[in-house]
């Protein structure tokens, strides 16, 4: 479902797979208050803007914001991609052990008709510099000429775990441009946690 907000920004609203008990009402509420979250995100930064949620080893859409002036790719709300080619995947990788990681992957190759995918030591190898940053940056091989920057989103939901990013044409990407985003997306991923922590605490109804 495409929608455009009273504020003018183009948002959409897709349903969501089941993630069991703690799953669908708790992203249902996420969903509600991290969409302000993100828009005031694409604003300020002039940016696309996600909200990304790990599914094995794939990182599924939850919401999407286009910048408020050149759009960087189609809507990706509800899209699922592998979760190496995205900044918000790469972002909530490296929140994992290594060792989880590789089983991650392992199990994946198992499920594939062929045998192609990722070298996982190409990926455990990006996954450390996103340790050490604290932030990812990868020009998403899934969409030509975008730059991604991501965080992960911290969470009291040991199942459920989440990556913010923001992409743009990386024509206009420079290393002035990383430091801005970078701080703006660990103070809008701080401000969704907190966020969620407070719905998670709310008595139920």
């Amino acid at each position: 479902i495409r929608d455009r907000d009273v504020t003018g920004v183009q948002t959409w609203s897709l349903p969501i797979l089941a993630l069991g008990p703690s799953g669908s009402e708790a992203i249902a509420s996420l969903r509600s208050f991290a969409l302000p979250r993100l828009i005031h995100l694409s604003r300020t930064l002039a940016m696309s803007s996600y909200l990304g949620m790990l599914v094995g080893s794939y990182c599924r859409f939850v919401v999407s914001i286009e910048s408020p002036t050149v759009a960087v790719s189609e809507n990706r709300d509800g899209v699922v991609i592998p979760a190496h080619e995205c900044a918000a995947g790469i972002a909530m990788l490296s929140q994992l052990p290594q060792s989880a990681v590789a089983k991650l992957y392992s199990e994946e190759r198992q499920e594939r008709v062929d045998t192609r995918g990722p070298n996982i030591d190409d990926v455990e190898w990006q996954l450390q510099h996103v340790r050490e940053r604290g932030i990812a940056l990868i020009a998403e091989p899934g969409t030509p000429a975008v730059t991604g920057i991501g965080v992960a989103i911290a969470s009291q939901e040991s199942d459920i775990r989440l990556g913010l990013s923001v992409a743009l044409p990386t024509s206009r990407y420079e290393p002035s441009i990383y430091e801005t985003a970078a701080e703006q997306l660990r103070v809008c991923a701080a401000q969704i946690s907190q966020d969620w922590a407070a719905v998670a605490q709310r008595p139920a109804s």
